[in-house]
């Protein structure tokens, strides 16, 4: 058995199934502790300085805070994170999901340290599940008050919110937003550089497959409009008598009104 086998076997063994669902439990149980009075918020975040005060379990405590103390908004985000985890954990299997999740932890466990009085949530991490579900599906569909909407435009609402958030917050949330983006390039990065670059080369295979367009006409008759392009057959000539170069066909060579003012030579143009 080749090493990369082992590690496979080991993975397997060791890798949460449903892991989203325990995520999610957890998270509704904080909630419910927190709408209680069981416990402080401020005592799941993960402050760095805390940690090496002894306080570890907020390396682990701050993936269970709720995204939001409104019990609707809260229980909407419970079902959204339940249903697009579970979605990806279908597609790429539990390994990978968990490395997924974990690799994520784990980047903004490290991050955060850059910043040790400032504190660190889980919104970036857990919202990458987002993005990362709308480069697989992107025209799923969630219902929003009844109202379908695509999640590849909510995860476009994500993103610009999130690169929102980054401008007027302080480096505690860009290396956040980092880390999540980060471990997204891991898991995804290789897909989305061969998607452009596929996309690259059929525009090109496009473009040469174009027909020209043909040349411009080098006579056009200022009445008609008819051209050498199309009437090649024809023998378009200039009006000396006519101010500038007035071009016109046989029909209208000798039919036509003399256009008057000042008007430069072919030589004098050349």
């Amino acid at each position: 058995m080749t090493p990369r086998q082992r590690l496979n076997r080991f993975l397997e063994a060791v890798a949460i199934p449903n892991l989203t669902l325990y995520l999610v439990v957890a998270q509704a149980l904080v909630f419910v502790g927190l709408m209680a009075g069981a416990f402080s918020p401020n005592a799941l975040v993960l402050v760095p300085a805390a940690v090496l005060e002894g306080q570890w379990w907020r390396l682990v405590s701050f993936m269970f805070q709720p995204v939001s103390m409104s019990p609707i908004f809260a229980l909407f985000a419970f079902l959204f994170l339940y249903l697009l985890g579970n979605g990806l954990e279908q597609t790429w299997g539990t390994v990978r999901f968990n490395l997924f999740i974990f690799t994520g932890w784990a980047l903004t466990v490290a991050v955060s340290f850059l910043t040790p009085m400032q504190v660190t949530t889980n919104a970036f991490l857990l919202g990458g599940i987002t993005l990362a579900f709308a480069w697989l599906a992107p025209n799923f569909e969630i219902l929003l008050l009844v109202i379908p909407v695509r999640i590849k435009w909510l995860a476009l609402f994500y993103l610009v919110l999130d690169l929102y958030l980054c401008a007027v917050n302080g480096w505690n949330v860009r290396l956040a937003f980092a880390a999540s983006i980060a471990t997204l390039g891991l898991f995804i990065g290789r897909d989305v550089f061969a998607a452009l670059q596929g996309r690259s080369r059929r525009l090109s295979h496009a473009q040469r497959m174009r027909p020209t367009e043909p040349d411009a006409p080098r006579h056009i008759c200022v009445i008609c409009g008819k051209n050498s392009n199309t009437h090649p057959d024809l023998d378009f000539r200039y009006c000396s008598k006519c101010a500038g170069e007035q071009c016109y066909c046989p029909d209208h060579i000798r039919n036509h009104q003399h256009v008057v003012g000042e008007a430069e030579s072919p030589a004098e143009k050349k």
